[in-house]
């Protein structure tokens, strides 16, 4: 399965594709939709990647349900909006549903399942215009990406905290945890570690993580 910097340079390659067809190609802007909703799955696989140490939960296709015979209860697209449902604001389930709804059209010229499915009876291209995909690119997928912590999993991953080591395990947790960016983070001092449960040997952890890649200390 990818790791985190495989899903990391793909969603940056794929939001790359959405900027370039609408300001070069705008006659195929209805196809960015597409290019941000696999951004936004594969910065949702980071954090995956990013959170978990067991590999069945880094990744959302060896994490699904599956039946009594091995099989899996939903498709990957189904368990992984669950997964966001479940785990995030329903704001940041609005703004993934409405990309998945919206790249499905783009597709199929309709979304939903069964006698859910909503049919479009016009093409693509003249149900989304430039600025329908420009929304899409500024709005939904950044608000995606700050949901999903996207730098501060950039910055955490960057320390190479060992994964089997428990105190370094439960750092990772904390940070991504307590801290809504990376941002937020550089901001924040000793006392503002302590106040949000940061003990004196997480700090120190953190500080010889930090100076050996490069970061300044808290």
């Amino acid at each position: 399965m990818a790791d985190f910097a495989t899903h990391n340079d793909q969603a940056k390659h794929d939001e790359q594709l959405a900027a370039y067809l609408i300001d070069k190609v705008e006659r195929f802007a209805d196809w960015s939709i597409v290019a941000c909703f696999y951004a936004a799955i594969h910065y949702f696989e980071c954090r995956l990647s990013a959170s978990f140490v067991e590999e069945s939960s880094k990744h959302t296709e060896t994490s699904m349900p599956v039946d009594s015979k091995g099989d899996p209860r939903m498709t990957a697209h189904q368990w992984r909006t669950k997964m966001i449902g479940d785990s995030y604001p329903q704001s940041t389930w609005k703004a993934f549903r409405k990309l998945r709804n919206s790249s499905e059209t783009v597709r199929y010229l309709s979304h939903g399942i069964g006698t859910r499915t909503a049919f479009e009876a016009a093409p693509s291209a003249k149900l989304f215009n430039k600025s329908d995909a420009q929304q899409f690119l500024n709005r939904e997928l950044q608000q995606l990406k700050r949901d999903f912590k996207v730098d501060l999993s950039e910055f955490v991953v960057a320390l190479e905290l060992s994964r089997s080591d428990v105190q370094a395990q439960l750092l990772v947790g904390k940070l991504l945890d307590n801290f809504t960016s990376y941002a937020e983070f550089q901001a924040s001092k000793v006392d503002d570690f302590r106040r949000k449960g940061f003990t004196r040997s997480d700090i120190e952890l953190l500080n010889r993580h930090l100076l050996a890649h490069g970061f300044p200390s808290i």
